[in-house]
């Protein structure tokens, strides 16, 4: 179609991808995370996904670019953990990849006010943002990496979990 611009002119209607492949999803049960470990988050549960670009397969989890350009992604994690004490890292992976999580990731530490009693339950969230460039075909699976001072697993409720994105340019 064609739009009349102010100069009297008809032009071809402008087009943008901004907004478009959009997705989200989210955790539907809790999952138990071990310490000085990446963790796949299990995203299974489809929010939004005109396109069909996220695979929520058992052990899949992941987006998949439709076309080369630029992409923003979210994604946050609540983590419930029996002692007060640690540090969590959002770890993007693109095509299986460590790479992106140092240029892309957030990192929180922890520990209760006081310094941190050994029966301390802590509960703690972390969310990050982040505009990525892929090529076509590019994958991108949501982790996250939790390192527990006292080695001691952790739990991702479901009700705080989620990711997704949309294509910017």
């Amino acid at each position: 179609s064609t739009v009349l611009y102010g100069d009297q002119t008809y032009k071809a209607e402008p087009t943008s991808v901004f907004g478009s492949a959009p997705f989200m999803a989210r955790e539907t049960g809790d999952v138990t995370i071990t310490s000085n470990t990446h963790t796949l988050c299990p995203n299974d549960g489809v929010v939004y996904d005109p396109d069909s670009l996220y695979d929520n397969s058992a052990g899949e989890y992941h987006y998949t670019a439709p076309e080369t350009g630029y992409y923003f992604f979210f994604q946050e994690n609540k983590v419930h953990h029996s002692d007060g004490k640690g540090q969590m890292t959002i770890w993007p992976k693109k095509n299986g990849s460590d790479s992106g999580a140092i240029e892309y990731g957030s990192t929180v530490k922890f520990q209760p006010s006081g310094g941190g009693e050994k029966d301390a339950l802590a509960s703690w969230t972390l969310n990050s943002t982040w505009i990525m460039s892929l090529s076509a075909s590019d994958e991108i699976s949501f982790w996250v990496y939790v390192y527990s001072w006292d080695a001691e697993d952790g739990t991702i409720n479901y009700y705080s979990n989620f990711a997704g994105g949309w294509r910017v340019a």
